[in-house]
C-alpha cells in the first residue's frame, strides 16, 4: 500500500478524478486517475478509480484489466459492483441485475456496497420499476443512514416520478452529509426550481458552483 506523501497525492488524484466524472469532464479525470496509479499502484482505489472512468468512457476492455488489479490490491466488492455496471451498459439488464443483487447479499456490512444499490436502482428506473426502487433504497438506508448516495439514489427514483417536494427533501438531507457531491447541491436547486422554491433554488445553485470551484 501506498504510505506517507504518496498516499494523500494518490487520494487527492483520485478525489479530482471522481468529481471531474460528476461534471463529465472525463479527459481529465482520466488524466487524473491514470497519475493516480502511477504515484501508488498497490492503491486499490486508484485501480477502482481509474476503472470508473473507463465504465463512463464505455471502454469495457480497459475497464476490465483495472478491475483485476483493483481485486489483486482488496477491492473486490466494487470490482464486483463495476462488471454489474458493465453488464447494465451493455443492455444486459436482467443479468446486471442479478449481480448487484448477488454484490449486495454478498458484501452487506461494506459501506461501499452503496454502489451497487444505486446500480441496482438504475437497472429498476430502466424498467420502470419505481415502487421496487424505492424499496431497495429503504433497506440500504437502514443499514447506511449516514451514506449521502444512498439518500441521492432514493430522491433521483422520487424526482423520477415526479414526487418532487419529497425528492427535494432527500436531497436536502443528502447535502449535509460530508460525503455530499457537487451533483446532489444540483439536485437541491434543480428540485426546488421545479417545486417553485426560487429563494432555495438561487441559494443551492450558488453553493453548487462555490464547492465546483473549490473542487477545481
Amino acid at each position: 500500500m501506498a504510505s506517507g506523501d504518496s498516499q494523500y497525492a494518490a487520494m487527492s488524484l483520485c478525489n479530482i478524478s471522481a468529481y471531474s466524472c460528476d461534471v463529465y469532464q472525463h479527459s481529465f479525470a482520466l488524466e487524473a486517475a491514470e497519475s493516480a496509479v502511477k504515484v501508488a499502484s498497490e492503491d486499490s482505489r486508484c485501480w477502482s478509480q481509474l476503472a470508473n472512468v473507463y465504465i463512463h468512457l464505455n471502454d469495457f476492455d480497459k475497464a476490465e484489466s483495472a478491475l483485476r488489479n483493483a481485486e489483486i490490491w482488496g477491492d473486490k466488492q466494487f470490482a464486483a459492483s463495476s462488471r454489474a455496471r458493465i453488464l447494465r451498459q451493455q443492455g444486459h439488464l436482467s443479468e446486471a441485475q442479478r449481480t448487484f443483487e448477488e454484490v449486495i447479499a454478498a458484501f452487506q456490512e461494506d459501506e461501499g456496497v452503496s454502489n451497487a444499490y444505486c446500480g441496482l436502482r438504475d437497472i429498476l428506473r430502466d424498467i420502470k420499476k419505481y415502487d421496487e426502487s424505492i424499496v431497495v433504497f429503504d433497506k440500504a438506508l437502514e443499514r447506511f443512514g449516514t451514506n449521502s448516495m444512498c439518500w441521492d439514489g432514493k430522491a433521483k427514483t422520487l424526482e423520477t416520478i415526479g414526487r418532487l417536494k419529497d425528492a427535494h427533501e432527500l436531497y436536502t438531507h443528502a447535502s449535509k452529509f460530508a460525503d455530499s457531491s457537487v451533483m446532489i447541491l444540483y439536485g437541491v436547486g434543480r428540485t426546488a426550481l421545479e417545486i417553485g422554491d426560487l429563494k432555495c433554488a438561487k441559494k443551492a445553485f450558488k453553493r453548487t458552483i462555490v464547492t465546483a470551484q473549490v473542487a477545481d
